[in-house]
């Protein structure tokens, strides 16, 4: 266990977090009016993504509670009762998975957006650190997220040669 715990802090270490040996190497960093340009720009960029994922957040949360009335309608009709309770559960869960999907991205991106700003237009070392590390956090986030998709795109995959096989043995045994 402590080899394995060992192996992946290592492939960490190497593969995503390399730290600078030397501190001093860093004395002749400058941020000129281009670079301060560029980084307004990604700013105004990271405030747009922001805001458009705040959107989609709302939009999600409408959805669900429109799908969740929907439910309670159902459960009130004959015979609908227990699609009403499937459709109202599914919907809160799908609600606040997409909706916390949506947020934290976003409150990353918009952390890194007014940060950097106010780092840039007061020259303050604190805040343009912040503003890397709520950038950092963003992109570790979506990196995290794609993980996640490619290991359930593989358990699809899976999942898909398994049923297909099954269907094909049960047809070929008649």
């Amino acid at each position: 266990m402590l080899k394995n715990t060992i192996l992946v802090v290592s492939l960490y270490n190497i593969l995503i977090y390399k730290p600078i040996k030397n501190i001093n190497i860093m004395d002749n960093l400058r941020i000129d009016e281009s670079i301060n340009k560029d980084l307004i720009k990604a700013a105004g960029w990271a405030k747009f993504l922001a805001i458009i994922l705040y959107i989609g957040m709302g939009i999600t949360i409408l959805f669900s509670f429109i799908a969740i009335v929907m439910g309670i309608i159902t459960m009130t009709q004959p015979y609908g009762g227990g699609a009403g309770a499937v459709t109202i559960i599914t919907n809160i869960i799908s609600g606040v998975i997409g909706s916390l999907l949506a947020y934290f991205p976003a409150s990353y991106a918009m952390g890194y957006s007014s940060k950097i700003k106010d780092a840039l237009a007061n020259d303050d070392q604190q805040k343009m650190q912040e503003a890397f590390r709520a950038l950092g956090s963003y992109f570790k986030f979506y990196g995290v997220m794609q993980i996640v998709m490619l290991a359930l795109l593989g358990l699809l995959i899976i999942f898909v040669i398994i049923a297909g096989a099954a269907m094909f043995s049960a047809t070929s045994v008649m």
